[in-house]
């Protein structure tokens, strides 16, 4: 059964590294998983609507693939990373069934990498290289 792992992080924060904060995202998250445990899975990065509204400053790392894998071997190297923990938005992830936001599309993660091209598939790809 397929599921969406939500990984919130706060901008304010992610600006405090250098570069722009969607490729941010993508090299803490990368720096997290091991590409080999996101193969198939699709990826996608975005403010969140709230963000957009003004009234939070937060984007998400959204990741679409096999619940149990989620929850049993991404969510904890999500949740223990001390880079990622120190510039999270609560609540760092959630897990549910469906997107129910409206993301960018990063890419699926292929045995070569991301199909996309974007700030946060390349942060995705300098972890992993």
């Amino acid at each position: 059964m397929n599921g969406v792992l939500l990984i919130r992080f706060s901008i304010e924060k992610l600006n405090e590294l250098p570069g722009p904060y969607d490729f941010q995202t993508g090299f803490l998250v990368g720096k997290a998983v091991p590409a080999r445990l996101l193969r198939g899975m699709t990826i996608l990065q975005g403010d969140t609507p709230q963000t957009l509204l003004g009234l939070e400053y937060v984007t998400v790392v959204a990741i679409r693939g096999d619940r149990d894998l989620l929850r049993r071997e991404i969510e904890p190297r999500i949740v223990l990373n001390e880079d990622i923990s120190r510039r999270k938005a609560e609540p760092l992830t959630q897990l549910t069934d469906e997107l129910g936001t409206s993301l960018g599309s990063v890419g699926i993660v292929q045995p070569d990498g991301l199909s996309d091209t974007g700030w946060c598939s390349k942060g995705f790809l300098y972890a992993w290289n």
